[in-house]
């Protein structure tokens, strides 16, 4: 039910934009819901933002991601016990020319995942020796730095429809602490191996993407009155 909280606070805010009768200069302030974020493999989530527009071509969003894993639990993640994490991430968006139906923008922001969870029993790599456990507390802690595109397109005269996509660089640092070690050779994998079935820090490439649905507090230049 901590997940519906979120949801409610969402559904209020937008029933009160619909009680302003005038239009501030742009868009000053958007709530906005990702629901495709819920359909990531690894680390699914119910991803809420806030953006706000302090001028009419600069935008500062902040978004906060709940864990969502009832997908992703039917995969590769069905061994990891006590699964924690959430999402955080910023973005600095220039609006070149906004228009009155669609706003076209740019985006560089960093996103960042720190996840804990438990595996009981696995293999892991430490200083080039193999080794199973008992059990093992692990941190998964990724970092991204993004540049994306996208587009505002503004469905009513409260709601809008947003679609982004790009690419970016992921740092991501693995740590393991391990009860009851020993030493032994890590199974071969008939496809891929777990990646944290090692420790250590890896640079990797980054594909980000999504639609999201969102309200805003105004918007210039619309004479839409029917809607």
């Amino acid at each position: 039910m901590k997940n519906f909280a979120p949801l409610l606070v969402f559904f209020l805010a937008s029933q009160c934009v619909f009680s302003q009768n005038t239009l501030q200069p742009h868009d000053r302030v958007s709530l906005k819901v990702t629901p495709t974020s819920m359909f990531n493999p690894n680390t699914g989530s119910i991803l809420f933002a806030a953006e706000v527009r302090p001028l009419k071509q600069i935008g500062l969003q902040f978004e906060y991601g709940l864990q969502f894993n009832e997908i992703a639990s039917y995969n590769w993640n069905s061994e990891k016990i006590d699964w924690q994490y959430a999402k955080y991430r910023g973005e600095l968006r220039w609006y070149p020319q906004p228009l009155d139906e669609v706003s076209f923008y740019i985006a560089t922001g960093f996103l960042t995942i720190p996840q804990r969870y438990t595996k009981a029993p696995g293999f892991v790599r430490l200083n080039n020796v193999d080794y199973s456990y008992d059990s093992s507390r692990i941190s998964k802690d990724a970092w991204v730095v993004f540049l994306n595109g996208g587009i505002k397109w503004y469905l009513t005269r409260h709601f809008f429809a947003e679609f982004y996509g790009g690419f970016g660089f992921k740092k991501l640092t693995i740590k393991h602490q391990p009860v009851g070690l020993t030493e032994n050779i890590i199974p071969i994998r008939e496809w891929f191996s777990d990646r944290d079935e090692s420790e250590g820090s890896w640079n990797l490439p980054f594909v980000d993407g999504g639609v999201k649905f969102g309200v805003f507090f105004g918007k210039s230049g619309s004479s839409k009155s029917g809607h």
